[in-house]
């Protein structure tokens, strides 16, 4: 979780604290238009309000924790102790106490998040969103059979094992069937970061492990798309916006297997 000490970060405040502000509102409010389930968002935001409000002026805010670090007491005691007090500053104090509950409020949000996450990239019935035949799909091991990656067989297709854990039986009925049905071979197994377990055993199926550079939505992808990203997206209701900003930027969408061999 993020932190902020009012006496070590009041630089900050008028900087990258008033962009983390700006950022979040602007997330949240995607956010909320995206999920119905959104109450999460919509208490986060309605506090971030709360937050803007009072502290309408972060100039203001950064001047008065200054001026209160410098006032005689406070520079006193510190060449005395070493440091300031606790409560230097009434206002910092305040401000970070502030500034902490909206962290809280936004890891919860991101681990609600990642719960939807975990949620649409397992359910088989978002697959009819996909237009792009270059976007590569991991299938979720109950969700590899004959007619489900026949209704995809013109994109690359993959399997996730069982929500992203694998095991050797469930490597071995997955590639069977996506070996046979699909256009590509299934040399790729999906992980959100190194595990040895997964490595061990897609390595003796003798398949790579694929780390994405990119797991998010619009807002991800907007702030870290760079060339050669590999991107996995939390969900498709926003593929087709996705895409065209790829697009738009001069990037193209290539199936995995052609980025990795380029």
């Amino acid at each position: 979780m993020r932190k902020f000490n009012y006496i070590t970060d009041y630089s900050l405040i008028n900087s990258s604290v008033r962009g983390y502000i700006i950022e979040l509102e602007k997330e949240l409010a995607m956010l909320i238009d995206m999920e119905e389930d959104n109450n999460i968002y919509v208490e986060t935001y309605k506090k971030l309000k709360e937050f803007k409000n009072k502290y309408s002026n972060m100039h203001d805010v950064y001047n008065e924790i200054l001026n209160d670090l410098l006032s005689s007491e406070n520079v006193e005691y510190f060449v005395k102790n070493g440091k300031y007090k606790e409560d230097a500053s009434l206002v910092g104090l305040e401000f970070e106490k502030d500034l902490k509950e909206i962290f809280e409020l936004e890891e919860k949000c991101r681990d609600y998040s990642v719960k939807l996450w975990e949620r649409d990239i397992t359910n088989y019935d978002n697959i009819d969103k996909i237009k792009n035949n270059n976007i590569t799909i991991f299938l979720n091991h109950k969700d590899v059979s004959i007619n489900n990656i026949k209704k995809i067989n013109k994109n690359s297709i993959y399997t996730y094992g069982n929500n992203g854990i694998y095991s050797e039986e469930i490597l071995d009925n997955d590639n069977t069937i996506i070996n046979r049905i699909s256009k590509n071979k299934s040399i790729y197994c999906l992980s959100m970061e190194k595990n040895n377990d997964t490595l061990s055993i897609c390595n003796k199926k003798k398949m790579y492990v694929v780390i994405p550079s990119i797991v998010g939505d619009y807002l991800d992808i907007k702030n870290n798309l760079t060339n050669g990203s590999i991107i996995l997206l939390n969900d498709m209701n926003n593929l087709d916006i996705i895409v065209k900003y790829i697009n738009s930027k001069g990037y193209m969408i290539v199936p995995l297997e052609e980025l990795l061999t380029e």
